[in-house]
């Protein structure tokens, strides 16, 4: 849920997850950010944060049966370098700029009774399915699969034309050089 705008890419969100018994429902509010950086460092990101009423006044208490979680996500979007490992080992030859995708995350859930080995175990487990799915679901809205995806975005069309065009940006600075 969408709790401020105040532009582009300065958003508080507000997201609940409920959780298997016995553990209560978690509630993350981010503040996210658009750090453009491309003529310095030729990149840009998305960054969020989690953030508390007493670091901003507009995200209200927690309810007495959630828990709040803390997270940090950066999605850093930047041209390939040349002689990244990935791109090398790639059978793709492809001759125009490549664009190298970080996703950066770091989440307590404040989860005090399971053994940190096993959310450990599951996290790596996690991650890697979470990001095929992510893959999978990205290319069925490209492919016209998913209409509700397709409309949320159109919603939001500033931001993911903002995305577009700094990435643009980038591969003509990358094709200059």
């Amino acid at each position: 849920m969408l709790r401020q705008e105040s532009s582009r890419g300065n958003q508080i969100i507000q997201v609940k997850v409920n959780m298997a018994w016995p553990m209560l429902p978690r509630e993350v509010i981010l503040h996210t950010r658009a750090v453009d950086s491309i003529d310095e460092q030729g990149m840009f990101a998305l960054r969020a944060r989690s953030e508390t009423t007493e670091e901003n006044p507009v995200i209200p208490e927690p309810d007495d049966n959630v828990v709040r979680m803390d997270m940090e996500h950066d999605f850093i979007f930047q041209t390939c370098p040349l002689d990244h490992p990935c791109l090398l080992a790639s059978k793709n030859n492809c001759q125009d700029p490549m664009i190298l995708f970080t996703a950066k995350t770091r989440v307590n859930a404040h989860v005090k009774y399971v053994p940190l080995r096993l959310i450990n175990f599951v996290t790596r487990n996690f991650i890697g399915r979470l990001w095929a799915s992510n893959l999978k679901v990205a290319e069925e809205i490209r492919d016209g699969k998913r209409p509700l995806h397709q409309e949320a975005i159109a919603s939001k069309r500033d931001l993911y034309d903002w995305v577009e065009n700094r990435i643009a940006v980038m591969t003509k600075k990358a094709n200059n050089k």
